[in-house]
């Protein structure tokens, strides 16, 4: 590719569908959720006989946009496929552990953790578990649990659990481009 070439930021459910990055992503980057959004995206800037770029915008807990953007891909007409690249994720799981493991090294140590992004399905939440076990590990937290935004454990629960298993600070870690809703003092 040669020239400028235009961004798409396809985005899932870890980006609230494009709502959390579209705010701060310069103005030049097209930022789409899947599907349909996607397709008119490209389609349009072929027509402008742009090149692109389209960058899944996931933190490694959405395998599923990747494989969902590489079909919308295939199904875009043979004339804009040719200028259209997919590129690799924006994060992968590893990341975010190294990110968390960043952002809970400046939270002292007597404050609990709760990693908190929004729901998915079974397999991505259980993912967000094993990335929290990961960061208890590596980390110095003793205390390292997981709360949903819109899930099973909520934010309330996951701060009640915690003040149960004795810490009296809770810090949250977003592991998403969204940031959770920090619930009453209740």
């Amino acid at each position: 590719m040669a020239g400028p070439v235009a961004v798409i930021a396809v985005c899932g459910h870890e980006a609230a569908y494009g709502r959390a990055i579209a705010p701060v992503v310069d103005d030049g980057v097209s930022v789409v959720p899947n599907g349909r959004e996607l397709f008119r995206s490209i389609a349009e800037h072929g027509r402008r006989g742009e090149e692109t770029v389209v960058v899944p915008m996931t933190l490694g807990r959405d395998p599923a946009l990747v494989a969902d953007t590489a079909r919308t891909l295939r199904a875009v007409h043979a004339a804009e496929r040719g200028t259209t690249v997919l590129a690799e994720p924006f994060g992968t799981a590893q990341h975010l552990v190294g990110w968390l493991r960043a952002a809970a090294g400046r939270v002292p140590e007597d404050s609990a953790l709760l990693v908190t992004a929004p729901s998915g399905d079974p397999f991505e939440d259980a993912e967000l578990y094993r990335v929290a076990a990961l960061v208890r590990r590596y980390g110095r937290h003793p205390l390292v649990e997981v709360a949903f935004s819109d899930g099973d454990p909520d934010l309330s629960a996951g701060i009640r659990r915690c003040r149960l298993l004795g810490a009296r600070r809770v810090t949250l870690l977003p592991a998403a481009f969204v940031l959770p809703e920090v619930p009453g003092p209740d």
